[in-house]
C-alpha cells in the first residue's frame, strides 16, 4: 500500500474511533465562528490603526500628551525611594557631565567603604 493510502486509513480510523476532525469547516456553524473572529480581529485592527495614526488618546493620561524638552525631567516623574540620593546628586549639579562624574565617584566610595568592612571583618574571624 501507498504511504499516503496508509496515513490516510489512519487519520479516517482516528475520526471514526474518537470523533476527531481535522477540517475547520467540518460543521456548518464553525464558518460562522471563523467570520466572527475574522471581522473581530480586522475592526480590532482598524481601531488600532486609528489610535496610532490619528493620534487618539483617550485611554492614556494626559500628561503623557505633552511636548517636553529633552534636556529636562518632567515634573511629574519621581525616581523610586532607592534611587532618591543619587537622583539628588544629579538635579544638585547643573553640568550633567559633572553630576555623572559625582554620581560614579560616590557609588565608588560606597564600594571601598563597603569592602572595607568585609574586609576587616575577615580579619577579625582569621585572628
Amino acid at each position: 500500500m501507498n504511504k499516503r493510502r496508509l496515513a490516510r486509513n489512519k487519520i479516517k480510523e482516528l475520526v471514526k474511533n474518537y470523533g476527531l476532525s481535522f477540517s475547520w469547516f467540518s460543521y456548518r456553524s464553525s464558518r460562522h465562528y471563523f467570520f466572527i473572529i475574522f471581522f473581530g480581529f480586522i475592526h480590532i485592527l482598524c481601531l488600532y490603526l486609528l489610535q496610532t495614526h490619528s493620534g487618539i488618546s483617550s485611554f492614556s493620561h494626559p500628561d503623557n500628551a505633552l511636548q517636553v524638552c529633552g534636556l529636562l525631567t518632567p515634573l511629574h516623574i519621581v525616581p523610586e525611594w532607592y534611587f532618591l540620593c543619587q537622583y539628588a546628586m544629579l538635579k544638585a549639579v547643573p553640568n550633567k557631565n559633572a553630576g555623572f562624574i559625582i554620581l560614579l565617584t560616590s557609588i565608588f566610595t560606597f564600594f571601598h567603604i563597603f569592602l572595607f568592612f568585609i574586609l576587616s571583618f575577615s580579619q577579625e574571624m582569621h585572628e
